[in-house]
């Protein structure tokens, strides 16, 4: 991702984006990594909010791609899943919410280094 926003900066993006690719080094969780770029390249006035959203579509669409490759689901019953899940209420507080993994949390983070990958793209 670092090396694509890099690629496609335009001049007055290129210090900022300079900066978030010296900054994380490609050791940042993507998340943290797609927050950085939006912000970097937000020269439409992106808000924080529009940027989860983008990295939450992103997350979901490729859930969805995998489970259409593995034959899991139909590519029509996949879009239709991803469209259900874009135009449902959002949750309005997650107080309630109680999850704590470290572990997983480690092997996710180191996820996108692990190699051979599934699909090749």
């Amino acid at each position: 991702m670092l090396r694509a926003a890099a690629r496609i900066a335009l001049p007055d993006e290129r210090e900022r984006i300079g900066w978030v690719v010296e900054t994380l080094g490609g050791t940042a969780p993507r998340a943290t990594t797609f927050g950085a770029v939006s912000a970097a390249l937000g020269t439409a006035g992106a808000e924080a909010a529009e940027a989860a959203e983008a990295h939450a579509y992103s997350v979901l669409a490729g859930m969805v791609a995998a489970a259409v490759r593995l034959r899991l689901v139909s590519p029509l019953d996949g879009q239709a899943a991803l469209r259900r899940a874009l135009t449902a209420t959002p949750v309005e507080s997650a107080a309630g919410w109680g999850f704590f993994s470290p572990l997983l949390d480690i092997a996710a983070m180191s996820h996108e280094r692990l190699e051979p990958r599934l699909f090749a793209s």
